[in-house]
């Protein structure tokens, strides 16, 4: 029987297996598995705790007839074994098969170890507790599935994310589970019950930094390129996160792009811009006025650009030759500033 960390969550006490175990790579989820495993134990009967760190040298006679002896108040235990790498040896192995398959004691058992080795799928201990108890492994999430998964999590905490946010959070933490959880936590107890956006996200930086990503976004856009790399490389040194750069980057030249192409198709930009949730009027001056003087096509082959800079600086494609993310957004910087610089021809050493 196989369960995800999900699926512990609407176990009721009496559905818990007596036998769980709990493995994988990602540490935030093996922990919660186990603190599940041990509420569900208790509300089941299971009022003792018994545990087992195993270790080179352990006595694996803790285990066997002579440590079944209840204390005077618990009717039920919860035997848990921790091995962070699951080296039983062959006395481990009997021993774990022997708890397994004994259905008349009264205990829970919660083996526990980290990520697996492929050829220990196969081994007797590992079959002997799949058939006689419940494997739950925690898995890593993927970036894909990260944006959802943290949408799921912030509901359980009271919170809605907007799809930006979720995905804005995914990009900051880079897959690190346990980090992304304690940013949840984090906006829960600032903004309890409370649509999270993309401001709210980069408001958690601090007001300078933010007030000049925003500048920085906004110098390029008025083609005043010495102010915005003087304005880049304060951002660098203040340590700012170049993803957070990326994202105010890639939401105005999204921007760019719909209001030329709106204007090229003979289109309102008035409704084009309402329709952005564009409200600033020096931002609709800019976007309106910068979308007419481009050559048609520049705006969406920037965003292409900027796309293409995303990836370096996330570090997800290594078919890039510049790899300095620092160097990209600086190139960004110029190519979105300076209308005459050779998108594609300039972009080969990218």
């Amino acid at each position: 029987m196989r369960f995800s960390p999900s699926q512990l969550e609407d176990l009721a006490p009496a559905q818990l297996p007596r036998v769980v175990v709990v493995f994988g790579a990602e540490p935030l989820l093996r922990k919660e598995a186990e603190d599940r495993v041990r509420a569900l134990a208790r509300e089941a009967g299971a009022t003792e705790r018994v545990l087992h760190s195993v270790t080179t040298g352990f006595d694996w006679s803790e285990l066997g007839p002579g440590s079944q002896t209840l204390s005077l108040f618990a009717s039920r235990r919860l035997v848990e074994i921790h091995s962070e790498n699951a080296a039983w040896g062959r006395a481990g192995s009997d021993q774990l098969k022997a708890l397994a398959a004994d259905r008349e004691s009264p205990d829970f058992l919660l083996v526990r170890f980290g990520a697996l080795e492929a050829r220990q799928f196969g081994s007797g201990w590992f079959g002997a507790l799949e058939q006689d108890g419940a494997l739950v492994e925690a898995r890593p999430v993927g970036l894909s599935a990260l944006p959802g998964w943290l949408s799921t999590r912030a509901q359980r905490m009271g919170l809605t994310l907007t799809h930006d946010a979720a995905d804005l959070i995914a990009e900051r933490m880079e897959g690190n589970l346990l980090a992304a959880h304690q940013a949840l936590e984090k906006l829960a107890l600032t903004y309890p019950a409370a649509q999270i956006d993309v401001d709210t996200i980069v408001s958690q930086t601090s007001d300078d930094a933010r007030f000049d990503i925003f500048r920085l976004v906004d110098a390029a856009l008025d083609q005043d390129l010495s102010r915005a790399q003087r304005i880049l490389e304060a951002l660098r040194l203040e340590g700012v996160e170049p993803v957070l750069i990326v994202w105010a980057f890639d939401r105005e030249l999204h921007r760019l792009a719909s209001v030329a192409e709106t204007r090229r198709m003979g289109g309102s930009v008035e409704g084009c811009l309402r329709s952005l949730n564009v409200r600033n009027d020096a931002a609709r001056r800019r976007l309106g006025g910068l979308a007419g003087r481009l050559p048609k096509g520049r705006a969406h082959r920037l965003l292409v650009a900027c796309r293409r800079v995303d990836r370096i600086v996330k570090g997800v494609d290594p078919s890039y030759r510049l790899r300095d993310p620092w160097l990209a957004l600086n190139w960004l910087v110029a190519a979105v500033s300076e209308p005459s610089v050779s998108i594609d021809a300039r972009a080969e050493w990218l």
